[in-house]
């Protein structure tokens, strides 16, 4: 009995009592230990919450885990907070962020009967909070079921779901979806009713990036956008070839050989006056050798061939670059029904030609195309705005140019060489200061079919340089039918220059019209006519303030050939000389019936005399006589009786 109370003792003795740990050691915290900004001067960054270990803390700028005791250190270990000290500032707008990473594994081991450890316990109490707080913190970072819901969200197998994305079917359950497959799982646009692949919408536009492009300005992308046209082309109804924002290196020609393949970009930018940062949201650059065509648009040449049909080039800028500048920017061939809308800049021969190709199984013309056109050709060397040409059986017609806007230099803004009855509704054009290039030119050819004929403009201001229409004395065959509806004389436009045999029809904003040699201009009550060598009046007809008389002047058998009309009841009709001026009226041989000067009158070819005296009136013989005589005198002086 003894021997057991004395045991019973000593076990009691051996019990160490420690104080009972009743305040929670790890603050409320989230996982993430603290986020901050770079400023490239701060290396102190405090961190929030109880570490145990300065591994504890996983260190991240920009996304990049640093390395402990290499890229920072870590104070206060142990402490509610502390800093984390870089080596090296980080830099100006870096993210920072602290988050917990604990290794997840059991810190102690605890054997039976020993003491009790409760400062040990506590820690690895807390211990476990933190790694709660880490996994926590991961998973509000990870993808799970909203609370409620009882789902099993276990992926399918690994083989099930290689080279798959990952979708729901109509439990909401994940499943691997095929991406390739017509008949995987679809989607159904916003107001639509019908499900349709991904695969399926994808392949409704060719996106170059798909293939490869870069889009940084410097890598050459004409590969990459070539095999995008390629992929259109190949599949045989052709469609939209897309070029995202961005700037596109061009060092090779790009090239559309198929019907209805559209390129097409996000903006194609403008012309402006300051600045040297492009505003095109898709900018093609040229990064090729100097001489080279950015694009062309041109059925492959042959006898059983035939022309495109639809396509074109839509919201693309092209730049042909700096000193090793591209001759051509965009050039069209033997295409109809097209649609261009585009910017072009500094080509050092034309910014946009269309003409045909050589050989074709049927018509070889560029017709029926729409064009929006916006160039700047304004640096030494640049060439031509627009060109439209093309040879003795084939040309640019029948073509609409909707808006054409440019600025050129020493080099012509439109260029028309072989082309007929196209339309250009508004036209503004502006020459750099100093500049010595001509607005518009429309030339002949060596024979009709070759020359510029029939083309029509709306509304034309080409400032400075003007308009200049080639005749006989540069060609066989002269410009015709060149119709201006508004000639644009506010903005420095100077004269038409006309060569001869040029044939042409114009108007302006003050009334004034012009065919070919002769024009017309209107004022209040009066209409003047004008030979277009110094714009003399050589013919005007006025009326009246005080009525509504007016001119007439008709023809035909039995019809009057001049007369004055109006309510009015007496009407003078006068036809004043000048001067020592002769006035007469001729016959239909050109023969003179009525002369007259500042002298007097004369009939049928006699030479106008002076008002006559005729002999006294007598009642005798000799008297009568000699009356008679002298109207016989006067009416031969006067030319109405033969002698």
């Amino acid at each position: 009995m003894m021997k057991t109370l004395f045991l019973i003792l000593f076990l009691l003795s051996s019990v160490v009592y420690e104080p009972r740990y009743v305040a929670a050691t790890v603050a409320a915290c989230t996982g993430t230990l603290g986020s901050y900004t770079g400023d490239a001067s701060t290396t102190i960054f405090p961190y929030t919450c109880r570490l145990l270990a300065a591994s504890d803390i996983n260190v991240l700028v920009d996304g990049v885990t640093k390395t402990l005791t290499t890229d920072y250190s870590v104070s206060a270990v142990g402490s509610s907070s502390g800093n984390i000290t870089f080596v090296a500032a980080p830099v100006t707008g870096a993210s920072i962020k602290f988050i917990r990473s604990l290794t997840v594994t059991q810190s102690s081991v605890y054997k039976q009967n020993e003491a009790f450890p409760a400062t040990r316990i506590e820690r690895d109490y807390d211990r476990q909070t933190m790694i709660s707080q880490m996994l926590n913190e991961r998973s509000t970072r990870s993808v799970r079921a909203p609370d409620g819901e009882t789902l099993n969200m276990v992926l399918p197998s690994k083989t099930a779901r290689a080279s798959k994305t990952m979708g729901f079917d109509s439990a909401g359950l994940p499943i691997a979806i095929d991406a390739t497959s017509a008949s995987g799982t679809t989607v159904i646009a916003a107001g639509s009713t019908t499900a349709r692949s991904l695969a399926e919408r994808f392949a409704e536009i060719w996106n170059v990036k798909d293939y490869g492009a870069v889009v940084d300005g410097v890598t050459d992308d004409s590969t990459k956008i070539q095999a995008a046209i390629a992929a259109c082309e190949a599949s045989g109804t052709g469609g939209f070839i897309k070029a995202p924002r961005g700037v596109y290196a061009i060092a090779t020609k790009l090239l559309i050989v198929k019907s209805n393949c559209m390129l097409i970009g996000d903006g194609k930018g403008h012309q402006h006056d300051v600045g040297t940062t492009s505003d095109a949201a898709t900018k093609f650059l040229w990064s090729g050798a100097a001489g080279g065509t950015m694009l062309e648009i041109a059925p492959v040449i042959g006898a059983s061939n035939r022309r495109i049909s639809g396509g074109g080039v839509k919201d693309i800028g092209f730049y042909c670059n700096g000193t090793n500048r591209a001759a051509i920017g965009l050039l069209v061939n033997s295409i109809v029904n097209g649609f261009f809308d585009l910017y072009a800049e500094d080509c050092s021969t034309v910014a946009m030609r269309m003409g045909v190709v050589a050989t074709l199984g049927e018509s070889r013309d560029t017709q029926h195309n729409q064009v929006y056109l916006y160039t700047k050709q304004a640096v030494t060397g640049s060439g031509i705005g627009l060109e439209l040409t093309g040879d003795a059986t084939a040309n640019a017609s029948f073509n609409v140019f909707q808006s054409i806007q440019g600025v050129y230099f020493n080099s012509t803004a439109i260029n028309l060489i072989n082309a007929d009855n196209n339309w250009f509704p508004h036209v503004r054009l502006f020459r750099m200061a100093s500049g010595t290039g001509v607005g518009v030119v429309s030339h002949g050819g060596a024979t009709s079919a070759e020359s510029a004929r029939g083309n029509r403009f709306g509304i034309l201001s080409p400032a400075d340089g003007g308009v200049t229409l080639k005749g006989t004395p540069t060609y066989t065959v002269p410009t015709k039918a060149f119709i201006i509806d508004t000639y644009d004389t506010e903005n420095g436009a100077p004269g038409i220059i006309v060569e001869t045999g040029t044939e042409f029809v114009m108007g302006d904003y003050t009334g004034r019209h012009q065919i070919t040699d002769v024009g017309w201009i209107r004022s209040a009550n009066t209409l003047d006519f004008f030979g277009n060598t110094g714009n003399k009046t050589v013919f005007r007809m006025a009326s009246l303030a005080t009525g509504d008389s007016f001119l007439t002047a008709s023809h035909g058998a039995g019809s009057t050939l001049l007369n004055a009309l109006g309510t009015p009841a007496n009407i003078n009709l006068g036809i004043f000389v000048k001067g020592t001026g002769t006035g007469t009226l001729s016959d239909g041989n050109s023969a003179t019936k009525v002369g007259w000067n500042n002298s007097g009158i004369g009939f049928f070819a006699t030479t106008p005399i002076a008002k006559p005296t005729i002999a006294a009136a007598g009642t005798d013989a000799a008297t009568t006589q000699t009356l008679a005589n002298s109207i016989r005198t006067i009416l031969i002086n006067y030319g109405l009786a033969a002698p």
